[in-house]
């Protein structure tokens, strides 16, 4: 008896018709409150299978396992498609997401917006409320503001895909923040004031002309210290944001 060895090759395309992915998946929080996605099930369904291949021999072949490999070959894909998309929920999303700064630095402040509560989840939308206070960079008491809560949208509007809300809260922070440390005060004086700006200089002339104890217990220059006395009144509606200052002006003379 001799066997013939045969060698051939060829190419394969396989053409996956209607795939469906069915997948569940929970939102829970870890020790920061960060999000923390993970897969409580996931079943993928491909209907139908398309072979196409390039070599006649190799199409003879499969034809001797049409009846097995096409339905072989789907529940291979739908198993390893499953496997896919489970292993990058469970752990690569929650790397990805702890990878996400929850402060930032402006100027001598910090603004915290880590999570305050998990991920809310309806059929509908997902809710994510984040602190969103702002102190001083080098301070972290916690600030004697309170958060007030955010109205609902109607969650039935489809034309809305992404709300996001600004509270006052963010705001406030801002105002006692930057009152309790001295950042809102200004100085201006002559040193203070550039040579092509002589409008200013003018003004703080008129200044010494109009406050007599200025212009006679001095010879020099004046100059104008403002601080905060109050933490700014900070108001956000539809028509806009109003913040009033409450500040106190000095007036000091400077003698040559």
């Amino acid at each position: 008896m001799s066997i013939t060895k045969m060698e051939h090759s060829g190419n394969v395309d396989i053409s996956l018709q209607d795939v469906d992915v069915d997948l569940k998946v929970a939102v829970e929080a870890d020790s920061d409150r960060r999000a923390k996605p993970k897969t409580l099930e996931c079943k993928a369904s491909i209907k139908d299978s398309e072979f196409n291949f390039s070599s006649i021999v190799v199409h003879w072949m499969y034809s001797t396992m049409s009846k097995v490999l096409p339905n072989k070959v789907r529940e291979w894909t739908e198993e390893r498609l499953c496997r896919v998309i489970t292993d990058y929920i469970d752990n690569k999303m929650p790397e990805t997401i702890k990878e996400v700064k929850l402060s930032a630095e402006m100027d001598e402040f910090k603004v915290d917006y880590s999570p305050v509560s998990k991920v809310s989840v309806s059929q509908q939308s997902l809710e994510a409320r984040h602190r969103g206070e702002v102190s001083w960079k080098s301070d972290s008491t916690p600030s004697s503001q309170k958060p007030d809560d955010l109205p609902r949208e109607d969650q039935d509007d489809e034309d809305k895909m992404f709300n996001l809300w600004l509270d006052e809260f963010v705001a406030k922070t801002f105002a006692e923040s930057a009152h309790s440390h001295d950042y809102l005060k200004a100085r201006i004086a002559e040193d203070t004031i550039s040579e092509e700006d002589q409008k200013e200089k003018l003004r703080l002339s008129y200044v010494s002309s109009l406050i007599p104890e200025l212009s006679s217990n001095s010879a020099g220059s004046v100059q104008v210290e403002v601080s905060s006395s109050k933490v700014p009144d900070v108001e956000i509606s539809e028509e806009g944001v109003r913040v009033q200052l409450h500040g106190c002006p000095c007036f000091y003379s400077q003698r040559l």
